[in-house]
């Protein structure tokens, strides 16, 4: 079937990245054989598979540890969990999960007051979880200011953002008044103007912090609904995109344009799914014809 056929050219992907990581050290070449490639596209994707089968087989299917655990959420390889038993005990449980034959090497903290997870700072005030933004002490500013060359509207969001993030991982309408105020400071250092800043801030606040966490109409669609078209990028990019949005009325995330050597493209084209029908022309690869 296509999924089956689809399973076993991702599984072919993999196998090509894993196991053939060559690199020359000291006029030498070595293979890697452990891991994956820093900073390659898959290797978040191929962590996270690997830590929620190794969740399914170390922390669910034992039902010493699984009745303790009252809270366990995980980002890739970050884990929260909030514990209901002795400190002795969960101890034990680091120990178990930190014996193990992967070479994974876990690091951990634990405490009753505060802890750290990605970039929230949790505490426990009156019987309830109070989070504010965790800024790690080695911040700096590094925002990016307003003399880059990127598009303007592109920067003038970048406070934006920050002051939506904050907004969303703070409980507390102080501390995000602090948080805020702090942040906003920084940009001001890096050239950006107080009246657009305090607009922004006025934005922010308006809305209800619930809100900050829906996904826009945008991000809701779906993709199924919409033609997919792959091609070939190139420096007409745009004048595509504004023929698109003329002719088709889809919104830019809705192409897919990519470079690559025709074998593995036309090989992802043939060997996908194709749930909706793809538009054709004398440069795209259709999932039954040929070049």
């Amino acid at each position: 079937s296509s999924d089956l056929a689809q399973i076993d050219f991702i599984l072919e992907g993999l196998h090509l990245i894993l196991e053939n990581n060559y690199f020359i050290y000291d006029g030498q070449f070595y293979l890697q054989m452990r891991g994956t490639t820093m900073e390659t596209r898959v290797a978040p994707s191929y962590a996270n598979l690997f830590f929620n089968w190794w969740e399914e087989q170390f922390i669910w299917n034992n039902p010493k540890w699984k009745e303790k655990i009252l809270c366990f959420a995980r980002y890739i390889d970050d884990v929260f969990i909030i514990w209901k038993g002795e400190e002795t005990e969960i101890q034990k449980f680091f120990d178990l999960v930190y014996i193990n034959e992967f070479n994974i090497q876990f690091t951990f903290e634990s405490s009753r007051h505060n802890v750290q997870f990605l970039d929230l700072h949790i505490n426990v005030e009156n019987d309830q979880i109070v989070t504010s933004t965790h800024f790690k002490e080695v911040c700096v500013n590094g925002y990016i200011g307003t003399s880059s060359c990127h598009h303007s509207h592109w920067i003038q969001n970048v406070p934006k953002g920050q002051l939506i993030r904050i907004k969303r991982n703070c409980i507390q309408d102080a501390m995000y008044q602090i948080q805020s105020n702090s942040i906003l400071s920084k940009f001001r250092e890096k050239g950006y103007q107080d009246s657009d800043l305090i607009k922004m801030k006025n934005q922010v606040v308006s809305i209800q912090r619930e809100e900050h966490f829906n996904k826009s109409p945008e991000d809701q669609e779906n993709m199924n609904d919409y033609p997919v078209v792959i091609l070939n990028y190139s420096q007409e990019y745009k004048q595509i995109i504004q023929i698109k949005k003329k002719n088709i009325g889809l919104s830019c995330n809705k192409m897919m344009c990519y470079q690559a050597p025709y074998q593995w493209n036309q090989k992802l084209c043939l060997e996908a799914p194709t749930p909706h029908p793809l538009i054709t022309g004398a440069s795209i690869l259709h999932s039954s014809i040929s070049k």
